[in-house]
């Protein structure tokens, strides 16, 4: 009976199961793995190994439809689109996508086609445009050259409209297009003229064939890079906003996926010195009623909110007649640490020198408060700081960590003589670069 139900376990996991039957003729007696997507992470969805001849059979998921990358020791990695098909794959010559081949696979076949197209007419366009300057003044040529890269603008889009639209290849093309096009927006007129704004607040970061794609990150990354090229300082944070609102919108009912994205575009916003669309984020997800954040998240979101650039930090006690706010200093610079911490550890030589040479130049101070909850280890290691250093041996539990909610050592933060944050500075040499400006 045992068996009998084994036997049965198997023969299901078969049937939601498609397989990708390949000849890798170089690839023998290897590893062979293929990845697919969850949103921002990649994760192995089936390995194998190849027999003496190359030869290979992958069982991946028969509900995954999406992008999916096959990996292979000796090889390039491959773009393989799975949409429920039973793929076959040859590839002889490992150095030449041109000997690449899929079998019993619409999906792929058409996305191979439409990249070998698109490669081909992105080499005749520069080519055809730089002759046609050459000949304004002959007019038959002149003609022939319009026209000719007239037809190589559409081939590619016409060769699109063949394609199904229930395929997900379609909308897989679509959204590369999209991201392709980010390239040729030099000017705010452009993209505002451009089908690109359209293409973003279209994009349903919810759908399956979106979050399986293998492209949100480089989509959100490039369609932020393109807004901070095209549109002035004067009015990049009112685009970074409106470009955050499209995936708030569109994950509200997923608050997992929510999270996810709203953690990464935090963290490149908030790098990148923007605050009122990183706050947008950090206060949108810290309102959110049924997104329950996991506690570091939570903690660098009220963190961002609270020690944001332009508000007061809390107070310091660091003895019974001296706190962070009564030092005289025109600047203070707080540091999270602890003598444990291997970055700590690493850049306290850093911090030794940059506040010799800095106290030479400004009138600053260093306030090292370590986490530490051995007192005598903390000693010990920084018995020899120049600077202020403060430890109550409480750990993640002192006042000081649960005031700042600190959730990483080392962290700096450098403030003025009120206690006003100025800055959030990423290592020691930042520090340093901040007062050369």
């Amino acid at each position: 009976m045992r068996i009998f139900i084994c036997f049965l376990l198997l023969c299901t996991a078969h049937l939601k199961a498609q397989s990708i039957k390949g000849r890798f003729s170089k690839v023998l007696s290897n590893d062979i793995s293929l990845w697919g997507f969850d949103g921002l992470k990649e994760y192995e969805l089936a390995k194998t190994n190849t027999d003496l001849d190359g030869n290979f059979i992958l069982k991946y998921p028969k509900d995954y439809i999406g992008s999916s990358i096959l990996k292979s020791k000796g090889a390039s990695n491959i773009i393989v689109l799975l949409a429920g098909e039973d793929i076959e794959i040859n590839w002889d010559d490992l150095t030449d996508f041109k000997t690449l081949e899929f079998k019993n696979s619409t999906e792929n076949e058409f996305f191979e086609k439409a990249i070998a197209l698109n490669q081909d007419i992105q080499k005749k366009i520069p080519a055809l445009s730089y002759l046609l300057p050459l000949y304004k003044d002959t007019e038959a040529q002149k003609k022939w050259l319009k026209d000719e890269l007239a037809f190589q603008n559409t081939k590619i889009t016409d060769f699109y409209k063949k394609i199904n639209p229930q395929l997900y290849v379609s909308s897989y093309i679509k959204f590369r297009k999209c991201i392709a096009a980010i390239e040729n927006i030099k000017t705010e007129t452009e993209y505002i003229n451009s089908e690109l704004a359209a293409c973003y607040k279209q994009t349903h970061f919810n759908d399956n064939k979106i979050w399986h794609s293998g492209l949100i990150k480089e989509w959100l990354v490039n369609y932020y890079q393109m807004l901070e090229k095209v549109f002035p300082s004067t009015s990049l944070s009112v685009q970074l906003i409106i470009a955050n609102q499209v995936w708030l919108d569109d994950l509200k009912t997923d608050p997992l996926r929510k999270q996810e994205i709203a953690t990464f575009c935090f963290n490149w916003l908030e790098k990148k010195g923007y605050i009122a669309p990183a706050s947008q984020i950090a206060l949108a997800m810290l309102n959110e009623t049924n997104c329950n954040l996991d506690v570091k998240t939570q903690s660098i979101f009220e963190q961002y909110q609270k020690l944001a650039i332009g508000n007061t930090a809390p107070n310091i006690i660091l003895s019974e007649n001296k706190n962070l706010l009564n030092l005289s200093n025109t600047y203070k610079f707080v540091i999270f640490g602890a003598s444990w911490c291997p970055n700590c550890q690493s850049n306290y030589p850093s911090l030794i020198g940059i506040y010799g040479r800095l106290q030479k130049q400004i009138d600053i101070e260093f306030i090292y408060i370590s986490i530490d909850t051995d007192v005598k280890a903390f000693e010990a290691y920084y018995k020899g700081a120049p600077f202020i250093t403060f430890c109550d041996g409480k750990g993640w539990d002192s006042q000081a960590a649960k005031d700042y909610y600190l959730n990483a050592t080392p962290t700096y933060i450098l403030m003025d003589k009120n206690l006003k944050i100025i800055s959030k500075i990423a290592n020691p040499y930042e520090l340093e670069t901040y007062f050369q400006k």
